[in-house]
């Protein structure tokens, strides 16, 4: 499975094995992370805050970002608040 992340730090820390004291706060988190990464069962692929197309779930997005996105996810036009067949 593939998972994307805009978080470069995140992946540097979860693929290198790079843990230090100043990360100790996500101490569970990371071994469960770096567990699966080193199993294979998920793999990390670094994605450009840009082209985060799931960012229209869970953010306030200006409309041409919501225009852009709504169609990444393979919507129709999108109008307004709603989405609209041509």
């Amino acid at each position: 499975m593939m998972l994307y992340c805009n978080n470069q730090a995140a992946l540097k820390l979860a693929q290198d094995n790079n843990y230090h004291t100043c990360t100790k706060h996500i101490d569970i988190h990371y071994h469960f992370i770096c567990n699966v990464v080193e199993h294979r069962l998920i793999e990390l692929q670094y994605c450009p805050t840009d082209d985060m197309t799931t960012d229209i779930l869970t953010k306030a997005l200006p409309h041409w970002k919501v225009m852009q996105y709504a169609l990444g996810l393979g919507l129709c036009h999108p109008c307004g608040g709603v989405m609209e067949l041509e």
